[in-house]
């Protein structure tokens, strides 16, 4: 239209030059002619109105241009998106149709269908925006272009009548059509995707439905089965229990039985975990007995020899017998003609007594005036049967402990019954007979007679072990006290049984422990009452108070397991249960001695350090083939780390306690269990008590140091160290050595020292770290991301009073933080000990991440690498010990102790679950998700008096952990005082060394050398409680400081003494 336009232009010039030509020309026509002005006028105005319209015309073509311009713009927007639209609208239908066309023959591949074609689905409702945007560019655009359609046929319209000339049009379709057929085309398409999609994601969702009935219906099928097998188990646990007994008792512990199979997962895993540590035992000892079968086979063969020489007397012995036996049969019948002989002279005695006693009447008759008396002396006086005249018969008597026993002091203890006396008088039962089924009670000793040295296969005593350095000497002292106590010290070379004085004599006893033994044998041979003189036995002493209750105890132990406590009135032995009922002691003591809890653990096994009752000592013990004698195996001691010398004896320090009722001593322990005292002041005063022993431990390499040891709390003091810290000053230490103060003034000096040091060094502690740091920067810059500080363990708790757990090991030699696990595959915890580690932690609140210190589920922490599969499967019960056991019955959460007394979780675990959470702070309740302290388990019943106190005194917790730093058997309490706190994450680290700092490779292998620290104390109930400090090297301790060790034990003293 504008090229049109511009073709016009010369029509409208030439107008407006012929204009102008008609105006020249008319101007130059004179008056005489006529003039056409009107007319020229009229066209001129023409003309202008003409050139005026030309160029408005010619403004708005410009300005329909420009606008055309924009909507070009407008119009490649939509085309883009229209297109792209369309393009995605294609891939989508071929995705759409490949998913369609994909074969589902699993529900783990419907499941990831259904996944890919939810996603899809939510990709297309993403696109209705983008939809919807495009039908609005195509609406806007199909306006544009109608607007400019009929506002071009306007200006076309007064351009023809403008010009009067008529324009050409081209009659096409108009392009809103099209754009509109295009946006509807597009609309279709997606409303026709979406629609595929829906039903296609409708239809999976139906199959996933179908699936998940059908697998369930499989599992019901399976579980149908299986109930169908657990009701066979039941039919035929019913037909066993029905012919066993009918009893309704039985039927209701079936249901229980019943009750019991739905919980058998759970008791498999503890089964399981139970089995594994056995296992781990049966290998330790494995490799033990295959290293002793090979020095054992040429002893096997030597014994063979001897077996045959054996035989070849034993058959001759059979001869011996076998002649014996005869003249037996004759003697028997010899005498038996004899009682027939002397049943008839009784038949005729009887006769003539008769008559005597006819005659003794008529003779009382006449002589009752002039009867006489005689007075004899009391001491020779003699019951007259005033029936007969004959003199009663001396007592029958059999031999016993220290002597005469008579058969009516075996009756009344119950050792002999009424028929066996009536065989007595008939003769069919002797003294000898007697004396032979007693033997037990009236003669020897079933007592640790001896030791047995496997390294050299030759019988000692135990002083002569002592001696070669086999057995320490509080240990022998110990087992030697039980055999003075038991009846008679034992010769296990001879087989002979020697009182105290002939034992002294013989060599089996030193004159450092005459003594002692002597004060023990009176527990045979009896104490004398001071106020009346008699003879009185050891429990009686020990409620006169003439034997202290804990080494009273422990030799009442020591009798109780060699045959039966000693009666030394009466010279022999006598059952618990008879001596109570007798009223030889009291309700308390009895249950002591009789209830196996109680007992306590006074002795122990010099080859491994357990701590063990005299009984359990005793299975562990071999009996000697020659003599019978019960001997303790001493293993073989190859590489012995060091040797050590004991200088000085112990040094004790005993606290007493005086009843104000009785005026009567008493220890520290008594008078708490009596409610004198408080638990606090129990506490306090039991810290006071002391055993001081000094030893000079000397190495291999000839050096030498002196170490004072608490043997109370088993903490040691190195006299080098504390010479070179300063803590002590040389002068104190020349005095110790020139006995200008005695031990127990230098330990209290010692221990003076290091305590106000102890309280200084935590004001101190960051000016230390920050010098030692720029010190030592070379030596710790491995270490140089972990910062570690002094904390006590009043320090190292978190919120709600809580402490946290062990989280994580200290590997001394690589000087860097490692998991539980990690340490247990390095080999420095052993599997035991990482078990309860992570036990602690699960019960206590989830796995410690050593990295941030967070804790976490053992399913996360089995994820995540910190523990392994297997450990995440033995963790479930301590885990549920704080996440709460589900009680079917009450639907709701029960806490550690409850499942332990509705027999849902096993004591020994459930005890040891409830002492790792009340050494963190307490009992938690999963129910309220909250922790009780023992006060508040007692009132809702979770614990009675007895298991409270138990928890509550932390010293006697069970040492279940083996110390990944000295080998020794610690608690888990211990274990928490010596850790090592990092300050940015707050976990505890339990420093780990592959080799002891006592010089104990393993735990299962511990020295009994005189220079293993290993031993129980003289008159200790509870036997060996150890604990160390180790000071460390300088480069590690001037960044880390260890938590203070404080390993308690409750001590006894036999003497009050004060040396």
């Amino acid at each position: 239209m504008r090229a049109e336009l511009e073709g016009k232009r010369d029509v409208l010039v030439s107008m407006e030059t012929e204009l102008g030509k008609a105006v020249h020309w008319n101007g130059q026509v004179g008056g005489a002619f006529h003039r056409c002005d009107v007319d020229l006028s009229r066209y001129s105005e023409q003309v202008t109105q003409l050139s005026d319209r030309w160029r408005r015309l010619q403004s708005q073509i410009d300005f329909r241009l420009r606008d055309l311009e924009g909507y070009q713009g407008q119009l490649q927007q939509y085309t883009t998106t229209s297109s792209v639209l369309s393009e995605w609208i294609g891939t989508t239908r071929q995705k759409q149709d490949a998913l369609q066309a994909t074969k589902i023959d699993s529900i783990t591949a419907l499941d990831e269908h259904l996944n890919q074609q939810k996603a899809l689905n939510s990709e297309i409702k993403v696109k209705r925006e983008s939809v919807e945007s495009v039908l609005r560019d195509t609406d806007a655009c199909v306006n544009s272009i109608k607007d400019y359609e009929l506002e071009l046929a306007s200006y076309s319209a007064g351009l023809e009548t403008l010009l009067n000339i008529p324009m050409k049009r081209t009659m096409t379709q108009s392009p809103s059509t099209q754009l509109t057929e295009e946006a509807t085309l597009l609309q279709t398409r997606y409303i026709e995707l979406l629609t595929l999609s829906g039903d296609y994601y409708k239809y999976l969702g139906e199959l996933h439905k179908n699936m998940e009935e059908l697998k369930t219906s499989s599992l019901i099928q399976s579980t149908k089965t299986q109930y169908s097998e657990m009701v066979v188990e039941r039919d035929a646990l019913l037909l066993k229990l029905k012919q066993t007994d009918q009893d309704r008792a039985m039927s209701q512990k079936l249901e229980e039985e019943l009750n019991r199979i739905k919980l058998s997962l759970e008791s498999e895993l503890r089964l399981k975990l139970r089995l594994q540590e056995e296992n781990e035992k049966v290998k330790n000892d494995f490799l033990y007995w295959k290293g002793q079968y090979e020095s054992k086979e040429g002893a096997v063969r030597q014994f063979d020899s001897v077996k045959e020489k054996l035989e070849r007397e034993r058959s001759s012995l059979e001869t011996e017998i076998e002649r014996l036996m005869r003249e037996l049969r004759e003697g028997e019948d010899r005498y038996k003609s004899r009682l027939l002989i002397t049943q008839t002279q009784l038949s005729e005695l009887t006769s003539v007594r008769d008559t005597l006693e006819a005659d003794l009447r008529k003779l009382r008759e006449q002589h009752n005036a002039c009867a006489k008396h005689t007075q004899t002396d009391e001491n020779g006086k003699k019951d007259l049967d005033p029936a007969t005249l004959i003199f009663d018969k001396k007592p029958m008597t059999v031999k016993g402990l220290r002597g005469e026993v008579s058969i009516k002091d075996l009756m009344d203890a119950n050792l002999l019954e009424k028929s066996d006396m009536d065989q007595l008088k008939d003769g069919k039962l002797t003294s000898q007979d007697i004396e032979d089924r007693l033997r037990s009670y009236l003669r020897g000793s079933t007592c640790i007679a001896g030791v047995y040295d496997e390294a050299n296969h030759k019988t000692l005593s135990i002083y002569q072990a002592m001696k070669e350095g086999l057995l320490r000497p509080g240990t022998t002292l110990e087992l030697l006290e039980a055999q003075a106590a038991s009846g008679f010290m034992i010769d296990p070379i001879n087989n002979l049984c020697l009182t105290v004085a002939d034992a002294y004599k013989s060599g089996l006893a030193g004159p450092e422990f005459k003594d002692k033994l002597l004060s023990a044998e009176r527990a045979v041979t009896g104490y004398k009452d001071p106020g009346t003189d008699k003879i009185i036995s050891l429990f009686q002493a020990i409620e006169k108070g003439l034997m202290e209750k804990g080494h009273g105890i422990r030799l009442l132990e020591a009798q109780i397991a060699s045959g039966g406590i000693i009666d030394p009135r009466h010279s022999h032995r006598i059952e618990v249960e008879t001596a109570y009922k007798k009223g030889y002691f009291g309700k308390e003591m009895n249950q002591i001695l009789t209830d196996e809890a109680d007992v306590s653990k006074g002795f122990f096994d010099p080859n491994n350090q357990d701590n063990l009752t005299y009984l359990q000592l005793k299975k562990r013990c071999i009996i000697d083939q020659k003599t019978g004698l019960v001997l303790l195996p001493i293993k073989d001691k190859k590489e012995p780390p060091q040797t050590t010398t004991q200088k000085n004896t112990l040094r004790k320090r005993r606290v007493v306690i005086v009843d104000p009722d009785t005026n009567k001593e008493m220890s520290v322990k008594e008078a708490y269990d009596k409610g004198l005292i408080d638990y606090e002041t129990f506490l306090e005063l039991s810290q006071q008590e002391c055993e001081w022993e000094e030893i000079t431990i000397t190495a291999q390499d000839g050096s030498s140091r002196l170490v004072i040891i608490d043997r109370k709390t088993e903490i040691q003091y190195d006299i080098r160290e504390l010479l070179e810290k300063k803590v002590i000053d040389q002068s104190v230490y020349d005095q110790y050595q020139s006995q200008k103060i005695t031990l127990a003034q230098f330990a209290k000096i010692i221990t003076s020292k290091t305590n106000s040091t102890r309280s200084s060094s935590s004001t101190s502690s960051s000016k230390a770290r920050a010098s030692a740091t720029s010190a030592s920067s070379l030596s710790l810059k491995n270490i140089a991301s972990i910062s570690v500080s002094l904390a006590g363990p009043a320090e190292a708790v978190v919120l709600d009073g809580e402490r946290s757990p062990v989280g994580a090991i200290f590997d001394m030699e690589a000087l860097e933080k490692i998991s539980i696990s990690e340490a247990h595959k390095r080999g420095l915890v052993d599997s035991i000990s990482a078990q309860r580690l992570l036990e602690a932690q699960a019960c206590t609140g989830g796995i410690v991440n050593p990295s941030d210190g967070r804790r976490l589920s053992i399913q996360e922490a089995s994820r995540q690498g910190i523990i392994e599969n297997d450990m995440a499967t033995r963790l479930k019960p301590a885990q549920k010990a704080y996440i709460g056991f589900e009680d079917v019955k009450c639907k709701r959460k029960m806490s550690a102790a409850e499942a332990m007394k509705e027999k849902w979780l096993p004591y020994e675990a459930g005890h040891r679950f409830l002492e790792f959470q009340f050494v963190t702070g307490g009992l938690y309740d999963p129910e309220l998700g909250c922790r009780r302290t023992i006060e508040e388990a007692l009132k809702v019943g979770w614990l009675d008096g007895r298991a409270a106190q138990k928890l509550q005194d932390m010293r006697h917790h069970a040492k279940n952990l083996t110390c990944p730093k000295t080998k020794l058997k610690i608690s888990y309490k211990e274990a928490l005082d010596n850790c090592l706190l990092e300050e940015n994450t707050g976990v505890k680290m339990l420093q780990a060394a592959s080799t002891s700092s006592r010089g104990i490779s393993s735990p299962y292998n511990f020295s009994s050398a005189p220079g293993s620290t290993s031993g129980s104390r003289t008159g200790s109930r509870t036997g060996s409680r150890r604990g160390s400090v180790d000071l460390g090297s300088p480069s590690s301790s001037s960044r880390y400081n260890v938590i203070s060790s404080s390993t308690y034990s409750r001590t006894s003293f036999s003497s009050s003494s004060i040396s």
